[in-house]
């Protein structure tokens, strides 16, 4: 690897792969702040660093993303999403939706975008729809805004991928929302619903209290 990184960044090429999934270290003790950012947005966004398989290198961009995470970058939302759109990476599909949420609401626009984008891959689109969902949790005033656009995306089942559908439908779950309730009684009917991640309609409407 070639490039010259700053000394914080150079610490965490050498942690190689995380112990915890769900315990993260202060990353902020290695020296990080707000100047590292755009170097660890470009980071992530180096081909050259995901080609290291093998040794502690791969790594790095888990450790990358964390520290955004932790600093709030906010500037990090669209490239955090692009990285998605570029990669197939259980692991970051699993830390990323964890590291958006730490940035707070700023990341709704974003997710909404990319949400409503089909030319986006449907793992984005998830994670999109698993951000904005957290964020109408924690800040009532995007709940009927994500309830609109969840029930928009759900009339589009029979040609939306069906793990898109379960997650629209998770979401307005999670968000007690009962004005689509037509839509994901016929996506279910349709079989265009991924019952690994929804349960059935009976589920649905048991934790609707229907």
């Amino acid at each position: 690897m070639s490039t010259v990184y700053s000394k914080s960044v150079q610490k965490i090429l050498q942690i190689g792969e995380p112990e915890d999934i769900d315990s993260w270290p202060d990353y902020l003790e290695y020296g990080f702040n707000k100047t590292h950012i755009q170097e660890l947005i470009e980071f992530l966004s180096s081909n050259d660093l995901w080609s290291y398989n093998d040794n502690k290198e791969a790594w790095a961009g888990v450790h990358a993303w964390r520290v955004l995470g932790q600093l709030k970058a906010e500037e990090a939302i669209e490239p955090l999403f692009d990285f998605l759109h570029r990669t197939n990476d259980e692991w970051s599909h699993t830390e990323i939706p964890r590291v958006l949420k730490m940035l707070g609401p700023s990341v709704f626009e974003t997710s909404k975008m990319f949400l409503k984008d089909p030319s986006k891959n449907v793992w984005v689109r998830v994670v999109a729809a698993e951000t904005m969902t957290n964020i109408a949790q924690y800040y009532p005033q995007y709940r009927e805004d994500s309830i609109h656009i969840f029930g928009e995306e759900l009339k589009k089942y029979k040609t939306n991928e069906i793990t898109l559908n379960s997650f629209v439908i998770y979401g307005l779950v999670n968000l007690q929302s009962h004005d689509y309730l037509n839509e994901m009684k016929e996506a279910f009917e349709a079989r265009c619903v991924d019952e690994m991640t929804m349960g059935n309609w009976e589920d649905v409407q048991y934790e609707l209290g229907l």
